[in-house]
């Protein structure tokens, strides 16, 4: 006789009970793995994280501008006005775009409604 494998996702406080209903609901004979699921991390916490990446991130802009700058003032002379020059001042006016918009990011405003 063929076996088949059954995934079902069902609410319970106690394991032991999830495998009490397997048992009444489908025999004794049945082989039930039972594993809890953990729970999605809360609205909040996920909000909490993006605002976290969003930190990160501008740690690592504000490092690339640093470096683009710190080319830009140990350039020879010999290329100072240069095209070479002009793409460095155009990158860090970039960076320098970027971090102020992730300046802006605010996470304060956003309150989740209850779920009563």
């Amino acid at each position: 006789m063929p076996n088949y494998k059954i995934t079902l996702t069902v609410p319970a406080a106690r394991i032991d009970m999830v495998r009490k209903m397997c048992q009444s609901a489908f025999g004794k004979d049945v082989s039930a793995q039972v594993t809890k699921i953990e729970q999605q991390p809360s609205r909040g916490e996920r909000l909490a994280d993006a605002e976290g990446w969003v930190a990160d991130a501008k740690n690592v802009v504000t490092e690339l501008r640093d470096e683009m700058e710190s080319w830009r003032d140990n350039m020879p002379e010999t290329l100072r006005g240069g095209p070479k020059m002009d793409e460095i001042e155009e990158c860090i006016s970039a960076l320098e775009e970027v971090e102020s918009a992730l300046d802006g990011v605010d996470f304060d405003g956003v309150s989740f409604p209850s779920m009563m």
